[in-house]
């Protein structure tokens, strides 16, 4: 987990500040809502699978942020270079913010 926050600093550091303006990207539209919701049903169902195969609580947390933020750049990636549009700095805060929720949500009830 100690590696966490560097990754997620140097992800927001990758997509630059200029992503976080640009116009018509409004940091509660639809759009956001619907990357909090994939993502926390991701971040949820990975660390169940991950606590399933025998990881620690931790370990399954970690690597369930890890994977849902990592997908969350290769959407962005996509829409900036398949699409056509911008890569989005609050989609990525949104993918970040629902993967957390999801991690904690998610796994065992023990």
């Amino acid at each position: 987990m100690k590696w966490l926050c560097p990754f997620v600093a140097c992800v927001l550091l990758v997509c630059g500040c200029a992503s976080l303006n640009r116009p018509g990207d409004e940091w509660f539209g639809q759009d956001k809502w619907q990357h909090f919701a994939v993502a926390s049903a991701v971040g949820a169902g990975v660390v169940a699978g991950l606590e399933g195969g025998g990881s620690s609580e931790s370990d399954a947390r970690a690597g369930a942020i890890f994977l849902t933020i990592s997908l969350g750049c290769a959407k962005e990636w996509r829409d900036e270079n398949v699409k056509g549009t911008y890569w989005s700095g609050k989609d990525l805060v949104w993918d970040f913010v629902g993967a957390v929720v999801g991690s904690l949500a998610g796994g065992s009830l023990d």
